[in-house]
């Protein structure tokens, strides 16, 4: 299951524990049981209200910069999305072409809906904003977007949550730019797979480079066979070098939250400092309701 994915499920897990801990503590008839599920339930708002107060501190005090000029490491991206080069992501369920998707096919059977297939598509896209355009990859990425769909087809129950292409998307990951410049281990290793290479096929390597044809490479014939293969080295890496700079966001290695959205960073905001009041709220509730039940 995909980190996204996993975020989900926690969160939903979360929430649900909640209620069933309010549920538990009211129907149990013993008189330890209330204290104890309120504790539970205040642990568990006081966890969920620190994890969205660093997203919403990271949201707002997260400068947002441009593709062309944005420094290498952690930064805020905002911009449009586009499929990459080739073949487009098409979402599983409705086939509508979208740069990011997560599906669900759920069927029903005994009276209630049973999970038979979940998933999200890995492809990177492309982020462009007035300056330039980058490659984002999702692996590793907490995707939230507004843009849900649900329907039903026979006992069969499709839900897709999609990021469509040229949606408004707003990134916050780790931004880095790679140049192809091979040092020179990589020049000498690099020659040497190639030799290696060529002495598996060792019919066209006498072909070509056994002067004499005598069935074998002597030192000299050699020489000329290692030049060979440097130079053939050297034009491949030229080419490399050619080739414009790729520049990706990703997700950090220092763990650091990674962010892809279609919703606006104004409208993320406001979506957490929402939770921030509500699991506060609650953890407040609980805390007085441990208070009542055990001083009453």
């Amino acid at each position: 299951m995909s980190s996204s994915l996993k975020r989900l499920y926690l969160d939903v897990l979360l929430g649900g524990a909640q209620l069933v801990l309010l549920v538990v503590g009211m129907l149990l008839p013993l008189r330890a049981a209330w204290p104890a599920c309120l504790c539970l339930i205040a642990a568990i708002s006081l966890a969920a209200w620190i994890g969205v107060y660093r997203r919403l501190r990271l949201v707002e005090d997260t400068p947002t910069s441009n593709i062309a000029s944005a420094a290498q490491g952690y930064v805020e991206l905002s911009g449009r999305c586009e499929s990459t080069p080739g073949a487009p992501t098409l979402a599983p369920y409705s086939h509508l072409p979208c740069v990011w998707c997560r599906y669900v096919m759920e069927a029903y059977a005994d009276r209630k809906w049973s999970i038979v297939e979940r998933g999200e598509t890995d492809a990177s896209f492309m982020l462009a904003d007035a300056t330039g355009r980058c490659a984002v990859d999702p692996a590793g990425a907490e995707i939230v977007t507004n843009d849900k769909e649900t329907w039903t087809e026979g006992n069969y129950r499709y839900s897709e949550w999609k990021i469509r292409e040229h949606n408004p998307v707003y990134v916050l990951g780790d931004f880095r730019t790679r140049t192809p410049a091979p040092s020179a281990t990589d020049f000498e290793s690099d020659v040497s797979a190639l030799l290696a290479e060529w002495k598996h096929d060792h019919a066209a390597l006498l072909a070509r480079y056994d002067r004499n044809r005598d069935g074998n490479i002597d030192l000299d014939e050699w020489e000329q066979v290692r030049r060979a293969a440097r130079a053939e080295v050297e034009k491949n890496y030229r080419e490399m070098q050619a080739a414009p700079e790729l520049s990706m966001v990703q997700a950090p290695k220092d763990g650091r939250q990674y962010l892809i959205s279609n919703i606006s960073q104004r409208e993320l905001a406001r979506m957490y400092r929402l939770r921030i009041w509500l699991h506060l709220a609650v953890f407040i509730a609980a805390m007085g309701g441990l208070g009542r039940s055990l001083f009453a």
